[in-house]
């Protein structure tokens, strides 16, 4: 948790959390000089993961290779050996006027480039999406081809720690502000 009041509710809740700390967990993932840095790693492997971010998994100000990605790409590494089967749930704004720049031309081109390598991931991306390039879906709709470029990083990242991915299903939501609707 990073926010105090909410770490000084949540502290005390019960049954009590196996481990909580007031901080950033990309940090706390990827710190050595962090306190809980150790403690979460000999917690390792988890069932679910459930990352619900606030921002873009590449804000602008973090440069192309976020504290996020970072931090993701440490749990598939510390997930990996144990045989097991888990499930990743990651939430984050898709604001593309908040995603940096250089990442994000990054991700579209790994897209691209296995829509150029593989005849079927083309055609299945002919079927879902319309179109037969990054630079087609990015003009329809930006936000899907986010969407879709984090999606084939994370299979990416999954392939690279020895996974088979089973199922990706990406799913949008518009968040509201607090209140009644007018």
């Amino acid at each position: 948790e990073m926010e105090p009041n909410k770490f000084g509710i949540m502290k005390s809740h019960s049954p009590r959390f196996k481990l909580f700390g007031l901080g950033e967990i990309e940090r706390v993932l990827t710190d050595p000089t962090n306190k809980y840095y150790r403690e979460l790693r000999n917690l390792f492997p988890f069932d679910v993961i459930n990352l619900d971010l606030t921002t873009s998994i590449t804000p602008k100000h973090e440069g192309p290779y976020s504290p996020t990605m970072e931090a993701i790409e440490t749990i598939f590494e510390l997930q990996a050996g144990f045989g097991i089967d888990w499930a990743l749930f990651l939430t984050f704004r898709n604001v593309p006027e908040e995603v940096e720049q250089e990442a994000q031309e990054q991700l579209f081109g790994n897209l691209q480039k296995n829509i150029d390598q593989h005849p079927e991931v083309l055609e299945a991306f002919q079927q879902r999406y319309g179109g037969n390039s990054v630079a087609y879906l990015e003009k329809s709709n930006v936000k899907q081809c986010i969407s879709q470029s984090i999606a084939k990083w994370l299979v990416d990242r999954a392939h690279h720690n020895k996974y088979k991915v089973k199922s990706i299903k990406p799913y949008h939501y518009a968040r509201y502000n607090l209140g009644l609707p007018t």
